[in-house]
């Protein structure tokens, strides 16, 4: 059983620094495609225009909603951006943290701030605010992960030793 459990412990860390690098670059695209467009070299805006494309699926990409770097319009928008970096976050907290409990009121109220922030924008009770679509946008990000990984993720910790205060927690308990 001890096998199984730090393989699967393995897994895991792999699976997440895969995920890590898989959102530090897309985070990294995000920034670097203004940068390159704004270039004066022909290929760098080459490789701009196709960050650009390649980000496009993702995001809507309208200018009025987007950070702008060097006057040009970031490849994704200011929610898309800090959702991203809210999921990045989040990774690195599993990956650093694997024991993690949130508060179930406070998840319910992150996810009905942006319910709310997302619904008074559609009926027009404000218009483009860039901070708080940035702020709800992080929240989105850093709690879906956070709650989701509650269940995906089992909450491994290291065998037992003698006087080292830690367990393996298993479907059957915990075993000393």
């Amino acid at each position: 059983m001890r096998r199984f459990v730090l393989r699967n412990q393995r897994e895991n860390n792999r699976l997440l620094r895969i995920l890590i690098y898989f959102f530090v670059g897309l985070n990294f695209l995000n920034w670097i495609a203004p940068v390159l467009s704004a270039s004066t070299n022909a290929i760098a805006q080459y490789v701009g225009a196709g960050i650009y494309f390649l980000l496009d699926p993702i995001c809507h990409q309208l200018p009025d909603r987007c950070l702008f770097i060097r006057h040009l319009p970031m490849a994704l928008c200011v929610r898309c951006t800090f959702i991203y970096l809210g999921v990045l976050l989040g990774l690195l907290i599993l990956y650093r943290q694997r024991r993690l409990r949130l508060n179930s009121f406070l998840v319910y109220a992150v996810f009905g701030f942006v319910a709310i922030e997302i619904f008074t924008e559609k009926i027009g009770l404000y218009a483009n605010w860039s901070l708080l679509r940035g702020v709800s946008g992080f929240l989105l990000g850093l709690f879906v992960v956070l709650y989701f990984a509650q269940f995906a993720i089992p909450n491994l910790k290291t065998q037992q030793t003698e006087g080292s205060g830690t367990a393996i927690k298993t479907n059957k308990g915990t075993h000393s």
